[in-house]
């Protein structure tokens, strides 16, 4: 506050966060609640608390994601031609930071899933011993797998490496379809493919004791 330091570095991260897109749209003058954040408080069909208007994507809680807002927008025109779906799950909309090496995730983190007091079965899988990682020199990767210890079923994934956003969407889809551990490592995955460290993480996890 006192003086101007200079600093040399080789990045920056700008983590600014995101705001509600509601500003500036005259909903306070409709008498259209909003939450301490200013978003669009709404009900299962997207419906505000005024009639007729409707609220999805940016404005309303929830994943600030570009897919959600589609999803979302699929989801409300279904009921507002009589076919009510309601939003989807939030916890299996996945996560893309679209940095080198990529960040994804979907699901609960090991913290968030433990913290439920159940037990849990985690296995993780090095890209270090992936054929296809080796070859693109992506090595310092990796794909991290959480789920239940009773049923198997998955609870969360997080890759962190090369294609992790694509690598995730198997996940994303065993999540939605309820399938556990054995099921995805029980299938065959193309050698040598990045997807092998998937199937590998869901071994790893098979064969680790329980937390």
């Amino acid at each position: 506050m006192g003086g101007i330091e200079t600093l040399e570095v080789d990045a920056v991260l700008v983590a600014i966060g995101r705001r509600p897109h509601t500003a500036g749209l005259g909903l306070e003058a409709l008498g259209v609640r909003q939450d301490a954040k200013g978003f669009v408080e709404i009900d299962a069909q997207f419906r505000a608390s005024v009639p007729g208007i409707h609220a999805i994507g940016d404005a309303v809680p929830g994943p600030m994601l570009a897919h959600k807002a589609e999803e979302h927008a699929i989801a409300c025109i279904d009921a507002l031609a009589g076919r009510p779906n309601g939003a989807p799950d939030y916890g299996l909309v996945p996560g893309v930071i679209y940095t080198a090496p990529e960040i994804a995730g979907v699901g609960l983190s090991e913290d968030d899933a433990s913290a439920t007091g159940r037990a849990v079965l985690v296995g993780k899988s090095s890209f270090l011993a992936n054929g296809r990682a080796r070859a693109i020199g992506a090595t310092n990767d990796f794909a991290k797998v959480i789920a239940c210890a009773e049923t198997g079923k998955l609870l969360g994934a997080h890759i962190l490496g090369h294609g992790a956003g694509e690598l995730l969407q198997e996940l994303v889809l065993a999540l939605r379809l309820g399938v556990s551990l054995g099921d995805v490592a029980g299938t065959s995955h193309a050698h040598p493919g990045m997807g092998e460290a998937v199937k590998e993480a869901c071994l790893a996890a098979l064969s680790s004791t329980t937390t």
